[in-house]
C-alpha cells in the first residue's frame, strides 16, 4: 500500500511540476491573442469610419491591415476588397474577393455578394477588350482585332456576340479556317432570336461555298480598217510679211529724285521701372519659398506611405487611428500652404515681368502739306 501511495504521489508531482512549466509559456500567448484581437477590432473601425468619409484608400490599408492582425475575420479582407472596386483598383478588388471567397469561415451573403462583384469586373474586363477589338477593326487590323475580341469572349462567355465578331474579323483577315470554326460554334450556341444570327449564317454559307475557277477570255482578231490613198499635196502660196520701220525717238534725260525729307523719331520717356522690379523679385521670392514648402510636403508624404510600408496588398506596421490622422493633417497642411505661396509668387512675378519688359511708346514726326503730322505707336 505503501509503494502504490508513492507511486501515486511521484506522479502526481510530475504533472504538477509540467503544468507549472507549461502555464507561463501558455499565458502570454493567450493574452497576445486577446490583444491582436483587439487591436484587429480597433483597425476594422476605423476602416469602417474612413469608408464612409470617402476616403477608400485609408480604409483599404486599415482593412488590410486588420486582417493581418486576426486572419480569422475574413469579412475584413471583403471591406478591403469592397474599397478597392470602387476606388477602381479592379486588380487589387478582384484578387481580394477570390481570397475571401477562399476563406472557411466566409459570410455566405458576403460570399454571394463577391461573386456578383466578380462578375462585374469580368463584365468590365471584356468589355475593355471588345474596345479594343473595335480600334483594331477600324485600323484594318483584322487579325489583332479576332484576338481581342476572341480574349473578350474568353472572359466573358456568356457574350456570344464577340465569338461572332471574331469569326467576322478572321474571315476579313484571310484566315477562313477559323472563321468557319467560331461562326459554327456561334451559330450552335447563340439563341434563335440572337442579332447576329442572319448575318454570321450568310457569311458562314459564303466561306463553305466553293469557289469556281475564272474562265480565261477569248481574244478575238481585230478587223482590218483600208487606209485611204494618200491626196497629192497642195501647193502653199509664199506669203511675205512686211513690217513698218517705227521712227527712233531720241532719249530724254532722267528725272532727278526730290531730295528725301528725314524723318526724326524721338523715343517716348523711359518710365520708372523700381515697382515692376520689386513685384518680380518679391514673386520670386515668394515662389521659391513656397515651391520649397511644397516639396517639403511631398517628401514628408513619401516618407509616410513608406513607413506605412503600403504595397496594394498588405500594412507591414502599425499606427494608431490618431497618429496616422494627424500626420495626414499636418503633410496637407504643408502641401496646401506650399502650392499657394508658389502659385501667389508666380502671378506676382508675372505681373512684374510685364511691367518691366512692357514695350516703348515711339513717336514720329513727318512732312503734310503745309505742316507736320505726328505719329505715335502704342
Amino acid at each position: 500500500m505503501a509503494a502504490k501511495t508513492s507511486t501515486f504521489l511521484s506522479l502526481l508531482t510530475s504533472c504538477l511540476l509540467c503544468a507549472s512549466m507549461a502555464l507561463p509559456l501558455l499565458l502570454p500567448r493567450s493574452a497576445e491573442g486577446a490583444n491582436a484581437h483587439k487591436a484587429a477590432t480597433a483597425m476594422a473601425m476605423q476602416a469602417a469610419a474612413a469608408f464612409e468619409k470617402g476616403d477608400l484608400q485609408r480604409a483599404v490599408q486599415f482593412y488590410l491591415q486588420a486582417y493581418r492582425q486576426d486572419p480569422g475575420q475574413p469579412d475584413y479582407l471583403y471591406g478591403a476588397a469592397r474599397a478597392e472596386h470602387m476606388a477602381g483598383k479592379n486588380d487589387q478588388a478582384e484578387e481580394h474577393y477570390r481570397e475571401f471567397l477562399k476563406a472557411p469561415a466566409a459570410n455566405p451573403q458576403r460570399a454571394d455578394k463577391a461573386r456578383g462583384y466578380l462578375r462585374e469586373l469580368a463584365g468590365l474586363r471584356a468589355d475593355a477588350k471588345a474596345q479594343d477589338g473595335e480600334r483594331m477593326a477600324a485600323k484594318g487590323e483584322f487579325a489583332l482585332a479576332a484576338a481581342a475580341w476572341l480574349d473578350a469572349w474568353r472572359i466573358a462567355p456568356d457574350r456570344l456576340r464577340f465569338l461572332f465578331r471574331a469569326g467576322r474579323a478572321e474571315h476579313e483577315a484571310g484566315d477562313d479556317i477559323q472563321a468557319r470554326e467560331h461562326l459554327g460554334a456561334y451559330l450552335r450556341d447563340a439563341s434563335a432570336d440572337a442579332p447576329d444570327r442572319g448575318e454570321a449564317r450568310a457569311l458562314l454559307d459564303r466561306i463553305l461555298k466553293p469557289k469556281a475557277a475564272p474562265e480565261k477570255p477569248v481574244a478575238q482578231a481585230k478587223p482590218e480598217v483600208a487606209k485611204p490613198a494618200a491626196e497629192p499635196a497642195k501647193a502653199q502660196p509664199i506669203v511675205v510679211q512686211v513690217q513698218p520701220v517705227q521712227p527712233v525717238q531720241p532719249v530724254q534725260p532722267a528725272a532727278k529724285p526730290a531730295p528725301a525729307v528725314p524723318v526724326v523719331v524721338k523715343p517716348a520717356p523711359q518710365p520708372d521701372n523700381s515697382v515692376a522690379k520689386w513685384t518680380l523679385g518679391a514673386g520670386a521670392a515668394v515662389t521659391a519659398i513656397g515651391l520649397g514648402v511644397l516639396g517639403w510636403g511631398l517628401s514628408e508624404a513619401a516618407d509616410f506611405d513608406q513607413r506605412l510600408g503600403y504595397d496594394g496588398k498588405t500594412v507591414k506596421s502599425t499606427l494608431t487611428y490618431a497618429q496616422a490622422e494627424a500626420e495626414y493633417n499636418s503633410i496637407r497642411s504643408h502641401q496646401v500652404i506650399g502650392g499657394v505661396l508658389a502659385g501667389a509668387g508666380a502671378v506676382a512675378a508675372g505681373v512684374g515681368a510685364k511691367l518691366l519688359w512692357w514695350p516703348a511708346h515711339k513717336v514720329a514726326v513727318l512732312p503734310a502739306g503745309s505742316g507736320l503730322a505726328i505719329a505715335g505707336r502704342f
